[in-house]
């Protein structure tokens, strides 16, 4: 019986992740932000600056998913490009000032999530927690390669 549950518990963390990823948030002075442009801010934002190509493998994102995305960020003002010094053909993407703004809300939003956790969580049961993540994660990327190979094969 506790497995029907735990099962039922994971289907509905999933459609509920699902519905976060399709849910843009309003951000003052920028308009919506969807997550996955979140995603994409974050990243240049932990970088400093990347290239586009960097970008979408760390995202595992399709370039031109990428391109889409950095244009709209570009448009709103949030990011800019700038060509390398070394290589005429290679640009880095840097966050703008109102892209680190945007970039510390969203930290915001993780550390308010997290603290949530933090208050009904005990120090023993975060643990634990955190152990199940990585187990759930583990078994997640299995999957994903099983799938993957699957879907090469035919």
């Amino acid at each position: 019986m506790e497995n029907n549950n735990q099962m039922v518990l994971l289907g509905t963390i999933f459609q509920q992740l699902r519905e976060l990823e399709r849910t843009p948030q309003q951000i003052s002075g920028v308009g919506k932000i969807s997550p996955s442009e979140f995603h994409v801010i974050e990243q240049i934002g932990l970088a400093g600056k990347i290239t586009s190509k960097e970008l979408s493998q760390q995202l595992m994102i399709t370039k031109g998913a990428i391109s889409q995305l950095l244009t709209k960020l570009s448009k709103q003002g949030v990011i800019e490009r700038e060509e390398s010094q070394a290589d005429k053909r290679v640009y880095y993407l840097h966050l703008t000032t109102l892209g680190e703004q945007v970039f510390q809300k969203h930290h915001v939003i993780h550390q308010q999530f997290m603290e949530g956790l933090d208050h009904r969580l005990s120090p023993s049961e975060q643990v634990v927690f955190s152990k199940g993540l990585a187990v759930l994660s583990q078994i997640l990327a299995c999957q994903l390669e099983e799938a993957e190979g699957t879907r090469n094969e035919g």
